[in-house]
């Protein structure tokens, strides 16, 4: 036995009833609670609207398998077992707007949730398109409504707008920044672009707010001058007649609702132009891009700045390209073939690679000018020897593109890395996104990467404020790519929007220069959307630390002075608590090199340096007994070593023997 239960509007209960009846052709008893769900929402709960819709009947659950399936059994000895040891309660709820196809096969389960993906129903479609048939003279229920029926068919081409106001406007953290004006300005002048002569009807649950953002469209449209009408006269009750109506039109504009998804679905005809927003709906953890099995293949997607991200992908990048790659390019000649092909061979067309030749004397710049023969879209700087920071400002300035990604001439890049990263950021609206790497040695097997399209892999990345995305890099910041949640220091692992990097450029002559830039973006951007596949293949040329001169300088004059600078940064920008997060990460930092520098002389003065650093740091104490700062094991470490840097080593050798032994 299956009990499913209805709730929300008449498009949640469409959805829902078309699940049921897909259980049944699965061979399922299914019956329907139809109360519960109403009586918890109290006075204001929608109303049933499937009978006066479309006359449809349904088995209704009896209340002793509500009792069973929801343990709501009133025995005293149930309520104190209940009280006890929880609830035993057989409720599966589906995961909105994914398909699950293990749903199909439960059995004995109370199923909750909005089923709103069409694959469910995809194998009754025309049982269900025939049961939601409205029934013969609906138009005689309302003048009004016989009288909007007509000036649709009388339109040379109609297409149905659908405002939703109310709740959510209320709600604007869940549906805010879908539907804009920008989205649906695009999408009459799309339609327009095909079919001049439309008539576009549009449908609210809010009349006055729908006729006000009428008269502001026309001023925004201008010379375009689109013909409204504005349907009125349907209450809550009877809104099964805005949704006849819609069907009655022959394209569709529809808002992240169920409502107008239906009356695009029912209403399709054979030449119907779908448009729909490209995100549905905002989560709390960030999961809103796995939220894509609501749309129908045939529907255009338009994001929130009125944008075809699909279209914007294949166009040819021309003079304005979407993405500009810049490559630093000195004394790679055996690597930089194979790093350029990576990017000729993105599934990204619309990009430009900035291939920036630093002054290199093996041929380098000779391969890039000959691959620049070949294919458009890489530009070649020559320019003399300024190292790696030089290298890639030469490359900001010369960048066209709306978004900047980075590849460093001796990495290369997974074909499908620049669409994920583009296409993320277009749908989601981020400002950033940032994936991982994979670390692989000269001549090994290249390492293993997750299957599927890049939208496919967008399913798995959540959307993070930038304060939350700061919050990850800093626990990042002594972790290896192998963590489950990582962003990494370097540039070349993301990708920005260049209004997010304006004005930030690389620090000349200094190496760790990603970390300044990484801090500076993060405050910049409102959203980084983090994508955990590795599409980024990281040569390196060996294992574990070989401690010399060159690498203590490098820590102590570059990279601890930009660590101080985050810090620096981050309480400006008011975030105080990520501030001490990224001093007290610097002081476990501080520690680590200090004990791997330990077996090196040539490292001896930088290491003393970095000692009395630690040593001397004011707010050290404090942050070790501050639980938010970093791991117990970490704050105990730190706090020894600053008690007794004699003991600490002494512990360490023991741990190191121990380790050895075993």
């Amino acid at each position: 036995m299956i009990v499913l239960q209805l709730s929300g509007g008449l498009g949640n209960q469409m959805f829902q009833i078309a699940m049921a009846w897909r259980l049944e052709q699965e061979g399922k008893s299914v019956t329907i609670d139809d109360t519960t769900a109403y009586r918890q929402m109290g006075e204001g709960a929608r109303n049933l609207q499937l009978f006066s819709a479309f006359g449809i009947t349904y088995p209704k659950a009896e209340r002793a398998d509500l009792v069973r399936l929801r343990d709501e059994s009133p025995k005293l000895s149930d309520k104190i077992r209940r009280k006890l040891f929880g609830r035993n309660l057989k409720e599966v709820r589906d995961e909105d707007f994914v398909f699950d196809k293990r749903l199909l096969a439960l059995d004995e389960v109370y199923l909750t949730g909005t089923f709103q993906c069409p694959a469910y129903f995809a194998p009754i479609a025309p049982i269900v398109r025939e049961r939601f048939s409205f029934p013969e003279g609906i138009e005689e229920q309302a003048e009004a409504v016989r009288a909007y029926a007509n000036q649709i068919r009388e339109a040379e081409r109609s297409c149905s707008i659908h405002l939703r106001f109310g709740d959510y406007l209320t709600k604007a953290a869940v549906y805010g920044g879908i539907c804009t004006d920008a989205y649906y300005d695009a999408a009459i002048r799309r339609i327009l672009s095909v079919h001049p002569d439309t008539v576009f009807f549009v449908f609210s649950n809010d009349a006055d707010r729908a006729d006000a953002w009428i008269q502001e469209e026309r001023k925004r449209l201008g010379e375009i001058s689109p013909r409204f009408v504005l349907i009125t006269g349907n209450d809550e009750d009877h809104g099964y007649l805005d949704l006849y109506l819609m069907t009655l039109t022959k394209d569709h504009v529809i808002a992240n609702s169920s409502f107008s998804w239906w009356g695009a679905y029912l209403g399709k005809k054979q030449d119907s132009i779908l448009i729909a927003p490209a995100l549905w709906i905002h989560e709390k953890d960030g999961t809103e891009l796995r939220r894509t099995d609501v749309y129908l293949p045939e529907m255009i997607r338009l994001t929130g700045d009125g944008e075809d991200a699909e279209e914007l992908i294949r166009r040819d990048p021309g003079d304005q390209p979407l993405v500009s790659v810049i490559v630093a390019c000195y004394n790679i000649r055996p690597y930089v073939t194979k790093a350029i092909r990576s990017l000729t061979g993105q599934t990204l067309q619309n990009l430009e690679i900035l291939a920036v030749d630093d002054g290199s004397t093996d041929g380098t710049g000779d391969l890039l000018d000959a691959m620049a023969e070949e294919d458009t879209r890489i530009r070649v700087l020559h320019k003399k020897n300024g190292g790696l920071s030089d290298c890639r400002n030469a490359g900001l300035h010369a960048a066209r593109g709306r978004y900047i990604g980075y590849l460093d001439g001796d990495d290369w890049a997974d074909p499908r890395m620049f669409e994920t990263l583009v296409r993320g950021c277009l749908i989601s609206g981020a400002g950033m996104a940032a994936l991982r790497y994979l670390p692989e040695k000269e001549g090994d097997p290249a390492g293993t990467v997750p299957e599927g399209s890049a939208e496919a892999l967008l399913r798995d990345s959540t959307a993070l404020s930038g304060r939350d995305a700061a919050a990850l890099w800093i626990d990042s910041s002594l972790k290896g790519p192998e963590e489950e949640r990582f962003i990494a220091n370097s540039v070349w692992s993301k990708l920005f929007r260049r209004d997010v990097c304006a004005g930030i450029t690389f620090a000349r002559g200094k190496n760790s220069e990603d970390i300044l830039y990484t801090a500076k973006t993060l405050i910049q951007s409102s959203h980084l959307l983090y994508i955990p596949a590795p599409l980024y293949h990281y040569l390196i040329s060996r294992t574990g630390s070989i401690m010399n001169e060159k690498t203590g300088q490098r820590r102590v004059s570059d990279e601890i002075p930009f660590w101080q600078e985050q810090i620096r940064l981050f309480q400006e920008a008011g975030w105080s608590d990520l501030a001490d997060r990224a001093q007290f990460s610097l002081e476990r930092r501080l520690l680590y090199y200090i004990t791997d520098m330990q077996e090196s002389r040539e490292a001896a003065p930088y290491r003393k340096e970095l000692e009395e650093l630690l040593l001397k740091d004011k707010e050290a104490a404090r942050l070790c007994r501050d639980r938010s700062a970093g791991s117990r094991g970490d704050r105990m470490r730190v706090a020894l070593y600053r008690r007794s840097p004699k003991l600490y080593f002494a512990l360490d050798r023991m741990r190191k023997g121990e380790r050895a032994g075993s």
